[in-house]
């Protein structure tokens, strides 16, 4: 849940049934994997059960289904640096929302730079196609024209 939970920090829970966990809630659940802390992206029903959809901060996926089953508890707090910090402040919604922004931002620099140099790459192969060709054409002009 990098980089609202670090390696290393404590965190608070309360218990919490499928009906009391919303979106953008952090939902400690167990998978075959063991227990996993992710935010709510998603919330559905399926066949008559409730799902969610969940994802770390740091992942840039469609997040994994979990279902009401496996819920065990909501985080609702933090221990950083000696202090605790409640996950359901307005601050930390904020700072949550901005760094989510950024994590995107940052998604898109990096596919505009690879769009960019792939642009490059193609105008340099132009480039070389048009000098070999007109190369080509230099050297079949004088064979024709005998010089």
């Amino acid at each position: 849940m990098w980089p609202t939970i670090q390696p290393g920090e404590a965190i608070t829970v309360e218990p919490a049934n499928e009906t009391e966990v919303k979106l953008k809630d952090i939902v400690l659940y167990r998978t075959g994997r063991g227990l996993i802390g992710h935010r709510v992206l998603g919330i559905a029903n399926r066949n008559g059960e409730r799902v969610l959809l969940a994802c770390g901060d740091a992942g840039r996926g469609e997040g994994e289904p979990v279902a009401a089953e496996q819920i065990l508890d909501k985080v609702v707090a933090v221990e950083r640096d000696g202090r605790c910090i409640d996950l359901a402040s307005r601050e930390e919604k904020v700072k949550h929302s901005i760094r989510g922004l950024a994590l995107r931002c940052k998604h898109w620099i990096g596919l505009l730079q690879i769009a960019k140099r792939a642009k490059r790459a193609i105008r340099m192969r132009a480039a070389w196609r048009d000098a070999a060709s007109s190369t080509d054409e230099a050297v079949h002009a004088k064979q024709i024209l005998g010089k």
